[in-house]
């Protein structure tokens, strides 16, 4: 094997390794890192080919296993938090002027029924921050209403949108916090996602929940435990309202 030879094996072989060091260290932004993977492949490939053919036959093995690895390092590259960061951004503003126009189409706990949206001001100094507060009006449909109880549920139900998923974390954390220093009924959950009993304050169930950069609270009474699912449907339903416009709002 000739010098010229041997100096563009080392050359080609110290740029793959190089290249490989850049990806392991994230020095690389993320947006270029298949892209560098790829030419990773290609160096090697290079090398392999100008080996000498007893060299090529006894590194056979090793090289396809450096492949195989770096077809796994691929997957990770293309799914590691760092990236999904770096290519996916929600628009918060839009978010909440998403959630504000709807229209609110999911499904509630029979016999609900969802109306229209409306702006509502929320007066927690936790709340402060928020882009938008959106409430959403909810009915009871009376030919499902098949018990006395169902028929005197009453309802509230609301939204808002955070700049940032902190925020909105900030958010849930603040209002179970001061619904338990209200009421001492007894909490079920945390912070990021919880139901609160009136007990002597109030006959009613208030839960909430925090996805993203949304908080979702919903108010029932009264508050037998037979009426806690009607809270958890709603929250839920509002949840998946959430998803699906943080969804149109994200790129």
């Amino acid at each position: 094997m000739t010098s010229d030879r041997k100096t563009l094996i080392a050359v080609v072989a110290g740029a793959a390794v190089l290249l490989t060091i850049a990806l392991a260290t994230r020095v690389v932004p993320a947006g270029w890192r298949v892209a560098v993977l790829v030419v990773v492949c290609l160096l090697i490939a290079v090398v392999a080919t100008l080996l000498p053919e007893h060299v090529r036959r006894n590194l056979r093995t090793p090289v396809a296993a450096f492949v195989a690895a770096m077809g796994v390092l691929a997957i990770f590259v293309q799914t590691s938090p760092e990236q999904q960061a770096a290519g996916e951004q929600t628009n918060t503003r839009y978010l909440a002027e998403l959630i504000r126009r709807g229209p609110f189409t999911e499904t509630l706990p029979e016999p609900l029924v969802a109306g229209a949206l409306d702006e509502v001001r929320i007066a927690e100094p936790s709340a402060a921050r928020n882009l938008s507060a959106t409430k959403v009006e909810i009915e009871i449909d009376p030919a499902r209403a098949t018990d006395a109880g169902a028929r005197e549920l009453q309802t509230f139900a609301h939204l808002e949108v955070y700049p940032t998923r902190a925020e909105a974390a900030g958010r849930g954390g603040a209002s179970l916090e001061e619904l338990k220093r209200r009421y001492d009924g007894g909490v079920r959950g945390g912070p990021e996602s919880f139901c609160v009993y009136g007990g002597s304050a109030g006959d009613f169930w208030t839960c909430a929940s925090v996805r993203g950069f949304v908080y979702a609270e919903a108010t029932v009474s009264p508050a037998p435990n037979a009426n806690l699912p009607y809270a958890t449907g709603i929250i839920g339903a509002l949840l998946r309202y959430a998803d699906r416009q943080t969804d149109l709002a994200t790129a």
